[in-house]
């Protein structure tokens, strides 16, 4: 059992209140004027411990301004109305129904103060909130008072908080800035190392190759490149120029205005339509349905004929037809609508050529040994056929009457044709990406395993696979021959006896005198000489300098000219680069 105490205080008992002697804030009780504001139970009596102490003694209560100065309180008449002033505690509690004021004073904070009448000692407060009508004005004139105080201190507030917001980025970007350089000093260091140990491996590479300048000028010249005895030799293998391309160029020029008539549909702007389109519908007009539709005009000779554009219309499975429209016509074709399809997707792109027209060469030797293997061919230039989008593949009578209709008149002698491969051929060799040369070789090498020898096919410059292809196609059983810069180097190598080999210079006397023709070991091992072609025949054009880095991959030889000055060249970048990063470090 705790023993309590002697009194010690008056605590004030309203929700949120206190006295000063608690030590906490007190929730002010609001007063207007002379109003009645609800009070109750407002005071316990509790000892040191705040252990409440029931009693019924006296208690004093007393209205003075908070925290009232010498000078302050002259003129306040503002006093207790209710409740009574001397009250007494019920059970150590002190209560009344409500608190009101009579008389006046300045608006602002007040302490109802009550004390025990037998010790003033125990005594406590409640703060009161008063409000003086009269003072509405100074009110509202101090509330703007505050409110300007407050707005500029909080402008104050926010000008230090940006300040310090500004010094603290700026000590960020600083110390970002210190890091950022410090990083950049390290990569740099890094950087210089990396180069050092780059150029060591790429100088080792390009010394690997064994080569120095003289011997790439020796290999460039033997290749056909950069001399200019050697270009002079070269150009005189584009003689007499091709001209079947430009002939083709103009046929198709020419098919796509005999095969097509201009349309105009339901009022919209005319296109070309070609026989294949028709019927061509149109609106309904009158619940009948109308269109448009090819009719041998009364003056054609027969279904071959020149057909007239007809309108049509169908009602009740009646038909009526009402032209020609107009002066246009159009005649069955298949053949042309072929050649069409297959060389205007070229057209369209700029690239309609003749193989001859396909590719070059910077030996007038390879030229002629490439148009001596197309005896079926001599002297001829050729069409190479793509296949027209979604056509089924044609019979080989197609192809015969194709060419005698449209092709043979363009030259003399008439050009050959290559048609578009079946669905069912073997897919042709793998192209190199780097060298754009095919992988003919074993493992899929782009050269033979001899010494001085090449694959024919890759000898020739071409732009894209398509046209490297079609040599390929064109050489037919010869795609993969093998070309040896002696014909002493071709009888002393182990060539599959399945290749053709072809010898540019006849070193070992296999042809005889007279220049008559190239040395060649045909598929059955036995030892002859290829003809010459005709001075008629066709020839392959000369380098361009964007051919030089494919005319050298066509050897071996030449293949490690390229790597050896792609080595050099990185070199040169790699020690440019190694000094921006030391002057950078």
């Amino acid at each position: 059992v705790v023993e309590a105490g002697p009194p010690s205080k008056l605590l004030p008992a309203l929700p949120g209140a206190s006295s000063a002697g608690s030590g906490s804030t007190t929730a002010p009780l609001k007063v207007v004027a002379n109003e009645t504001t609800e009070l109750g139970t407002f005071a316990r009596l509790v000892d040191a411990m705040s252990n409440r102490l029931p009693s019924d003694g006296t208690v004093r209560l007393s209205l003075r301004q908070y925290a009232m100065g010498s000078e302050e309180g002259q003129g306040i008449t503002l006093e207790i109305a209710q409740p009574d002033t001397t009250l007494r505690l019920v059970d150590g509690e002190l209560s009344a129904p409500a608190l009101a004021l009579r008389g006046a004073g300045p608006s602002g904070r007040y302490q109802l103060c009550f004390e025990l009448e037998s010790d003033a000692q125990v005594s406590g407060w409640l703060a009161v909130d008063y409000e003086n009508p009269a003072d509405e004005g100074e009110r509202e004139a101090e509330r703007e008072r505050q409110a300007e105080r407050l707005q500029a201190a909080q402008a104050r507030l926010q000008a230090a908080e940006e300040e310090e917001g500004e010094l603290a980025r700026r000590q960020k970007e600083s110390a970002g800035q210190v890091s950022a350089a410090r990083r950049a000093h390290d990569r740099a260091s890094a950087e210089v190392r990396r180069s050092q140990e780059l150029l060591a491996q790429k100088r080792s590479s390009r010394d690997a190759f064994g080569l120095d300048e003289a011997a790439v000028k020796r290999l460039k010249t033997a290749h056909g490149i950069g001399d200019a005895d050697a270009a002079s030799a070269s150009a005189t293998g584009a003689m007499p120029p091709n001209t079947l391309g430009q002939k083709l160029r103009a046929k198709v020029a020419q098919l796509e205005e005999r095969l097509t008539v201009r349309v105009s549909v339901d009022g919209k702007e005319a296109e070309r339509r070609r026989f294949g389109d028709f019927p061509i519908p149109l609106e309904p007009d009158d619940n009948s349905r109308v269109w448009l539709e090819l009719r041998p005009r009364s003056d054609a000779d027969g279904a071959q004929g020149p057909h007239g554009i007809f309108k049509v219309y169908s009602r009740g499975g009646e038909e009526h037809a009402e032209g020609p429209v107009d002066e246009q016509t159009l005649s069955p074709d298949p053949e042309g609508e072929y050649l069409l399809d297959a060389l205007q997707p070229a057209v369209e792109s700029g690239r309609v050529e003749s193989l001859f027209e396909s590719g070059r060469v910077a030996d007038e030797r390879l030229s002629n040994i490439l148009a001596a293997l197309l005896p079926s061919w001599f002297g001829a230039d050729c069409v190479v056929l793509a296949r027209p989008p979604a056509a089924a593949p044609p019979p080989p009578s197609f192809f015969a009457r194709l060419k005698a209709k449209h092709l043979n008149p363009l030259a003399s002698p008439p050009p050959a044709l290559l048609p578009p491969p079946p669905a069912a051929a073997a897919a042709p060799p793998e192209e190199d990406a780097d060298s754009g040369l095919l992988k003919l070789g074993p493992g899929g090498s782009l050269h033979p395993p001899f010494d001085g020898a090449s694959f024919l096919v890759n000898r020739i410059c071409c732009d894209g696979t398509a046209a490297r292809t079609a040599w390929y196609r064109a050489l037919g059983g010869y795609g993969d021959a093998i070309v040896f810069d002696k014909s002493s180097a071709m009888i002393d190598s182990d060539a599959p006896a399945s290749s053709l080999l072809v010898a540019l210079e006849d070193d070992a006397g296999l042809v005889g005198g007279g220049g008559g023709g190239y040395a060649v070991r045909s598929s059955d091992g036995g030892m002859g000489a290829l003809a010459k072609p005709a001075s008629s025949a066709c020839r392959l054009g000369r380098l361009t300098d964007a051919d030089e880095e494919q005319a050298l991959s066509g050897t071996a030889e030449g293949r490690r000219v390229v790597e050896f000055e792609r080595a050099a060249s990185e070199l040169s970048e790699l020690e440019r680069a190694g000094r921006e990063a030391e002057e950078e470090e």
